[in-house]
């Protein structure tokens, strides 16, 4: 693991598969949904891939691997271009994660982005989202996405590059925003945020500050998995044995440094004989949402 981090990104797309997307999208935009490009993912080989370490491995380019993957085992789509670089005046304008091919042969253009937010509760906009990191948050992102990234493929730079891959023009241009909103811990479960662009089927957790992990104490039979940034996508998905941490091991863990933890939380199955992730959530230092210095978070 010191040079090299090799992940199964088969796991990735297993969660995706039944994943939801964060916002439900608007009349002008349309989401791109896993499960309707994928018949099963039954059978699937494990699907091995290598990523340097940190500080420079990006949980995004993981995300765009394991849609790859789902359109390499697609019958009716065709991936033509990832992470196609568009520049104009001699500077560079933007980039397109994705240009596939669909069941009828029009030419699409797909945006992706996976992304984790703790809702920080003091009102129902989209700035109330902030990632882990402090930085990062669900409005800047959306308009990021809805105002450059999906126009792009529009623009006369964009087509021409397009053209010369050999690549008609995008008639339709999709956006696949997934991962989780986490919300504060003691209603994370009935919560519900009336932002009208939010996908009320999102997938959902909680979080808690450091100086509050106590809490956990009252989860009846759980054990603790704290996550690499490399299994966020897939959580427990990529663990043939587990060996979850007790509540006392857990929080020594948590508090040896103020980075944020991502946490399965996971029960024993007896009747499957096997540990079941029971939820995700978040721990975070007693400042956040203060940005850490020299620290980067987002995906």
């Amino acid at each position: 693991m010191k040079d090299r981090l090799v992940i199964d990104i088969k796991k990735d797309l297993e969660w995706l598969f039944f994943s939801e997307s964060i916002v439900s999208g608007s009349t002008d935009i349309e989401m791109f949904t896993p499960n309707t490009h994928l018949q099963s993912i039954q059978g699937m080989p494990t699907s091995l891939t290598s990523y340097s370490p940190p500080p420079t491995y990006r949980l995004g380019r993981q995300f765009e691997d394991a849609i790859a993957l789902l359109f390499k085992h697609s019958k009716g789509e065709k991936l033509l271009q990832r992470n196609l670089v568009i520049t104009g005046e001699s500077r560079t304008l933007g980039e397109l994660d994705c240009l596939y091919k669909n069941s009828n042969g029009s030419c699409v253009h797909l945006e992706l982005a996976i992304k984790f937010y703790l809702y920080t509760g003091d009102k129902n906009s989209l700035d109330s989202f902030i990632g882990p990191g402090g930085k990062d948050r669900l409005d800047k992102k959306w308009k990021r996405l809805v105002e450059h990234q999906l126009p792009l493929s529009n623009t006369p730079a964009a087509l021409q590059a397009i053209h010369h891959m050999g690549f008609a023009s995008p008639k339709i241009r999709q956006l696949l925003l997934t991962g989780i909103l986490f919300y504060p811990y003691h209603n994370w479960r009935s919560f519900i945020c009336p932002n009208p662009l939010l996908n009320p089927l999102h997938l959902r957790g909680w979080w808690l500050f450091q100086n509050q992990i106590d809490n956990l104490q009252d989860e009846p039979d759980i054990r603790f998995v704290i996550l690499p940034r490399w299994h966020w996508i897939g959580g427990t998905k990529h663990y043939d044995t587990l060996n979850p941490l007790t509540f006392e091991l857990m929080k020594q863990q948590v508090h040896a440094d103020n980075k944020p933890k991502m946490l399965a939380c996971v029960r024993w199955d007896r009747e499957a004989q096997c540990w079941h992730e029971a939820s995700r959530g978040f721990i975070v230092r007693d400042n956040w949402p203060t940005p850490l210095q020299k620290e980067r978070f987002a995906p």
